[in-house]
């Protein structure tokens, strides 16, 4: 059976004091990347982390749709602000996923 996400619940499984300091749950949005450029634009805090229950115009790498379906996946977006050069922020993506495959 599917439950529904709480953004409380997440919280207190984290043991980060950056990534997740503020979390919003909902349950469709267009994309959550898509989200999170808007949030940007009012220039959130790092480590925002942006988690839908469905995605109705989610995209993969290189453009490509996404199907997201809810109770099936993780949608999510997490707002980083780096200060590494721009030539390594396209790494960030690839050692995300290996991290949460670990």
């Amino acid at each position: 059976m599917f439950n529904p996400l709480s953004a409380e619940k997440i919280k207190g499984k984290l043991n980060s004091q950056r990534i997740g300091s503020e979390i919003l749950v909902f349950d469709a949005v267009d994309s959550t990347n898509d989200l999170a450029k808007r949030y940007l634009e009012k220039d959130v805090a790092e480590g925002l982390v942006l988690i839908a229950e469905s995605q109705t115009r989610g995209r993969g790498r290189r453009g490509r749709n996404w199907v997201s379906m809810p109770g099936i996946g993780l949608y999510l977006s997490i707002i980083l602000k780096p200060e590494v050069q721009p030539r390594l922020l396209p790494q960030l993506t690839l050692l995300a996923g290996l991290a949460t495959t670990l």
